[in-house]
This record gives C-alpha cells, structure tokens and sequence, in this order.
C-alpha cells in the first residue's frame, strides 16, 4: 500500500462516495467506504483516504470553511502549471491552516 500523508485541518468534512470503494484512516480507526457511503470527519482529526480497489472511484467533499474550497483551487493551478501534486500541497497546507502529518 505504501505510505499516505495525514492531515488534519480546521473545518469539519463529509466525503460522499459516488462510485467505488474510498479507504480511510480517521486516527487509527480504518473504514472502507462504498458508493452511496457518506464519511464524516470533524475539524481537527488526523485523516487521510485512498482508492481502495483497481476501479474508478469518484467523491463528493464537503468542507464547512470555504477556505478549503480555496485550497483544492490554488493545488489544482499549481498541478496543472506543471508543479508535482506533493510539492503543490505542501506548499499550500500553511497558507489553509492545514497540518500534515507523519505519514503511515
């Protein structure tokens, strides 16, 4: 599986899967989440999530502090301006008072 980045931020999220299976650590608890599954995560808690199978999996997140929507915005410009999504991140995370955290 190798290692996932965990971040924790300051807004509440909701994760609605529309297709697939969404795997997610929420602290130390590991849920498998299936289309139609909707996964809640408050503000503050350590999370991180992956595809959980070979297939295409889509979600719908939800944040309650649109500051994240900003977030999601300025990585994807950086992403498609030619900067690695890892870099792109974690050069935006300060700027969103979002932490990482070590990875698992």
């Amino acid at each position: 599986m190798g290692e996932r980045r965990r971040f924790t931020d300051t807004s509440n999220a909701l994760f609605y899967i529309l297709e697939g299976e969404i795997e997610f650590i929420v602290e130390a608890e590991v849920v498998t989440a299936f289309t139609g599954d909707v996964v809640t995560i408050p503000s503050g808690v350590a999370h991180t999530y992956r595809n959980a199978c070979d297939k295409k999996a889509r979600i719908l997140i939800l944040h309650t502090d649109a500051q994240m929507v900003k977030f999601f915005e300025e990585t994807e410009l950086l992403i498609q301006s030619g900067v690695p999504a890892p870099k792109a991140i974690n050069e935006l995370l300060p700027k969103y008072n979002t932490d990482p955290l070590p990875t698992i």
